[in-house]
């Protein structure tokens, strides 16, 4: 099996994952990210890079990331990149929750893999 057959098998079986909200009595779930998804998303929040520093709006980041990845149980997408949904998740909604949903989704990383990321894109 060539390279890019094992490449093609290995993306029909990304494992989708899952995190329950305890305060919500709700699941909600996602796939790991792309990295075109993650241009899509850190492009929403503005993300630069310049001289080993990284600008990035970190509310329109958790919104973004939130409405490009989260699911219901059936596969559909809980939220519309719509200014409503926005607008819920920047201003309205405790951000101790939308960390806690952003960290599951996308682990932190430390400010040096950042950089180097951002240098790799």
């Amino acid at each position: 099996m060539s390279f890019l057959d094992k490449l093609k098998e290995k993306a029909k079986q990304r494992e989708r994952k899952s995190l329950y909200l305890p305060e919500l009595d709700e699941t909600v779930y996602w796939y790991p990210m792309t990295a075109g998804e993650r241009q899509r998303i850190l492009n929403a929040a503005g993300f630069k890079w310049a001289r080993d520093a990284v600008q990035m709006d970190n509310a329109k980041y958790k919104a973004s990331l939130i409405i490009e990845k989260l699911e219901d149980k059936d596969g559909k997408k809980i939220f519309s990149n719509t200014p409503e949904h926005k607008d819920l998740l920047i201003n309205r909604i405790d951000d101790e929750l939308l960390s806690r949903i952003a960290s599951a989704i996308d682990p932190p990383k430390s400010e040096e893999q950042q950089i180097e990321e951002a240098k790799n894109d």
